[in-house]
């Protein structure tokens, strides 16, 4: 499915203090990130604010400090390092699903702009970016003899649907969604752009990011040395790792 991973906490990550923001220095603090931010920032005093802050689910009263349009993933950075220089909470709803009634002193982002579908037929994957909705993705696939594994409503995104589980229509032959992610990039919550990937391939130097998984990468085999590669393959090959004397007798 998607071409993410999921993050895992890291070890050496600490919990920020979140602190009220007074009133008087709400002004000054989002004057500061619109100085930060190419996107559009939204504030209790603006005329578009109800229509900004609403969530998918309307009778939700959510109430963020501000909502913030990001233009680009240089925006999230922005975002969410300007709410550590002022000990705010940063929260994301692309498409207004899974809205909240708790998010005094949250910077609300709305990432719809972080579009783009990539995808790769032969590998059987695709790159999304964080707004890209799950009927978006359906229709990219169209013809492609590929599917992703969608819900029964096509407005929510891919990357909420699949990080929080992935419950499709298919699940039951190819299991949950959040199985299929392969490598995710992420800005962890200090404002850093994190890829385990990126990582590996230079020298694994510095602190480890955060995630498992890695981006398997298919050799590119012609046709006769995967002829060749068959036999061997079933015969010697276990999935599951076991011995040899397990796998005979069929067991775990």
């Amino acid at each position: 499915m998607s071409d993410v991973t999921l993050p895992a906490r890291s070890e050496t990550q600490t919990q920020l203090p979140i602190q009220a923001v007074p009133a008087g220095n709400q002004t000054h603090a989002l004057d500061d990130l619109r100085r930060r931010v190419v996107g559009r920032v939204h504030t209790p005093t603006d005329p578009t604010w109800d229509a900004a802050r609403t969530p998918w689910v309307v009778n939700i009263p959510q109430h963020p400090m501000a909502v913030l349009e990001v233009h680009d993933a240089d925006d999230v950075v922005a975002a969410v390092r300007w709410a550590v220089d002022h000990g705010c909470q940063v929260t994301a709803q692309p498409t207004g699903h899974g809205g909240l009634a708790t998010l005094d002193q949250t910077l609300l982002l709305r990432t719809r702009a972080l579009g783009g579908i990539e995808v790769d037929v032969q590998r059987r994957t695709v790159t999304i970016g964080s707004g890209v909705k799950a009927g978006e993705l359906c229709a990219a696939l169209e013809g492609t003899g590929l599917t992703f594994l969608c819900g029964s409503n096509a407005d929510p995104s891919v990357t909420g649907m699949t990080i929080t589980g992935g419950i499709s229509w298919f699940g039951r032959a190819y299991g949950l969604g959040a199985d299929s992610i392969v490598s995710v990039e992420l800005v962890d919550g200090l404002g850093r752009v994190r890829r385990l990937d990126d990582w590996h391939d230079g020298g694994r130097v510095g602190q480890r990011p955060p995630g498992r998984l890695r981006r398997l990468k298919r050799p590119e085999l012609d046709r006769f040395t995967k002829a060749a590669a068959v036999l061997p393959y079933l015969l010697l090959h276990d999935p599951d790792g076991r011995p040899k004397p397990l796998r005979q007798k069929g067991g775990f």
